[in-house]
This record gives structure tokens, sequence and C-alpha cells, in this order.
């Protein structure tokens, strides 16, 4: 049996558990604290999820689209109700092999150990890092490179401002509306919650903070869209103003990172952050997820399967620079 390590237990590191559990490895997951049944959402913008996107998550872990949507209820699925879902359908994969707090990693040839300070030991030659932007594997990878891990990184142009409005209906039949405006750094994301309230995410430019609703009704106005600006008028926020920013867009550059161990996967934030105004993450990890599928316990897939990541980060990026540097014309 061949043995994975994932690191992370958001959504990236659940569902790659889950899907190398039914693949044959034998999975540890480190995490930073033990886990609660329902992981706290870390973000509150938008998160844009397509239909085959649901599709592809229904495949990978059976019963979690589902459940997401049905402990939404009436509305839309969010963040939260995808952390409680996965959690249910994947933590069963690795019961009994979750091991908490911090950890050393070592690649000796193209095996890898991890060490904990409570004298925990792991041994094995797959690596799926899911520990987001804090990329845990990579002062080990940069070990063995003898070189910083390869890195495209652009800075953000943007800050976002995200808060709930009740009242409002969307009008477009996607319940998505998204509104970028002539001036640089400017635009609006409107993703309908249910039939009676929405998320709105504003994007600025970095110099710009929404810091009262006064400030965000104006922002809005600003756009010049009438049909955001109606629809936005016609609620009442319903949330305090999250705000972030500016948000570097950062991607692995798997292709260039030569003589890296094959058994190395960078998933989700770990390989590739892009702006919130494109609202992909969840949409892009499940991609991922999906090629690490390809692995065959005790096969010789490794290098085929990094090299399908590198190509589809490589997209992804492409589409994510795009939107950074039409932000900064």
């Amino acid at each position: 049996m061949t043995h994975a390590l994932v690191i992370g237990a958001g959504p990236a590191g659940l569902l790659a558990s889950r899907v190398l559990t039914d693949r044959g490895f034998d999975v540890t997951l480190a995490t930073r604290e033990h886990l609660a049944v329902t992981p706290q959402p870390s973000w509150h913008h938008v998160h844009v999820v397509p239909a085959p996107t649901l599709a592809t998550l229904e495949r990978l872990a059976p019963g979690t689209a589902a459940r997401w949507q049905s402990r939404a209820g009436h509305r839309r699925p969010d963040r939260a109700e995808l952390d409680h879902a996965l959690a249910v359908s994947c933590l069963p994969a690795v019961h009994g092999r979750m091991i908490a707090g911090p950890f050393t990693l070592e690649w000796g040839g193209d095996r890898a150990v991890a060490r904990w300070h409570d004298g925990a030991r792991w041994s094995g030659d797959v690596v799926v890092d899911a520990s987001g932007a804090a990329r845990a594997s990579c002062p080990a990878i940069a070990q063995r490179l003898g070189r910083p891990v390869p890195m495209d990184t652009l800075a953000g142009t943007g800050r976002y401002t995200s808060v709930v409005l009740d009242g409002v209906t969307v009008p477009s039949p996607d319940a998505f509306l998204a509104v970028r405006a002539p001036e640089p750094g400017w635009g609006a994301l409107l993703l309908a919650l249910d039939d009676r309230s929405a998320r709105l995410t504003m994007q600025t430019p970095a110099a710009v903070r929404l810091a009262t609703p006064t400030d965000l009704r104006a922002a809005w106005e600003g756009l010049g869209n009438l049909e955001l600006i109606a629809t936005c008028q016609a609620g009442q926020i319903a949330s305090a103003l999250h705000r972030w920013g500016p948000h570097p867009t950062m991607r692995v550059v798997l292709e260039e990172c030569y003589g890296a161990p094959p058994g190395w996967f960078p998933v989700g934030d770990a390989l590739l952050v892009t702006p919130p105004n494109l609202g992909r993450g969840i949409a892009h990890l499940v991609e991922q997820v999906a090629l690490l599928g390809r692995l065959e316990c005790g096969g010789d897939k490794h290098h085929e399967v990094g090299a399908a990541l590198a190509e589809l980060s490589a997209l992804r990026w492409m589409d994510a620079a795009m939107v950074e540097g039409l932000a900064a014309l």
C-alpha cells in the first residue's frame, strides 16, 4: 500500500484525503489543530460554483454536493456549508489517521519523512500540500531543489469589501451578476443566496477603502450599472462589512520545479491563489483534486499527474493575470 500525507484540512485537503483513500492509498491528514465537526469558513467573498464543479465534486465524494445544498436549505450554499459537507463526507476516510500540530518534512530520494514534536512519524512517497498560501511543504522542496520554489506573483491591484444584502432578487438567470467599471480597479460581483438575499463583493483600487455602509452604497452607485444599482438599492445591508486586500495572485510554477520529487502535489491555494473577484477558488481546487484521482496505488503516474497539474494551473494563472492586468490599466 502506498502511504500519502495530506497537509491541511480545508476543502482541498479533505477532498484530496477522500479521493486518495478511495484510490487505495493509506492517507494521513496533517492539521494545525484538532478538527471540529464543522470547520469554520475563512472567507466571506463570493464563490462561483458552476454545475460541472458540483458534478465533479459529487463524483469524487458521493453525497457531498447534495449534503452541501441541503444543509443550506433554501439559500445558495456557501463556504460554511461546503466545509461541513466535506467534513462529513471525507473525515471518515482518515479516521484515526489525523495528526495535529507542527511538524518537519524532509525528502530523501523520492521518499518523504514527516516528524511531529510529540514523536509521531510518517514516511511515504506521496505528499499533497493543501495548506493554503502557507505552502507548508515548500521549505523541504526548496532544500531538495537547492533554490527557492519558483513562483509567479502579481501584486494585488484591488481591495475587496463583502456584505450580505436582504430583500433583493438578482435579475440574472444564473442568479449571478458581474459588473466592471470603465475606470481601472472597480467592479462588483452579486451572487444570490436565495430568492430574497444576495452577497455583494465590491472591488476597489488599492488606495480606496470602503469603511462604512455609506461608502459601500456610493461605490455601487458609482459603477453606473442600472441593474446593479436597482437591485442593491432594493435591499438592506444584513451583515458586517468584511474587508481584505490588496490580494496578491500567486502560483507555484510546477513546470519549472526541475528535480522536485515526483510525488509532491500542491493543490488549492498552495498551488494557485487567485483574486477574490474571480470567485473561482472552489472550482479550481475541485479541478486539481480530480487530477489526483489519476494516481494509482503503487503505480507510476506521478509524473503524468504532476504535468497535468502544471498545465491546468498555468491556464488558470493566465486567466487571473489577465484580470489583474486589466485592473491595472
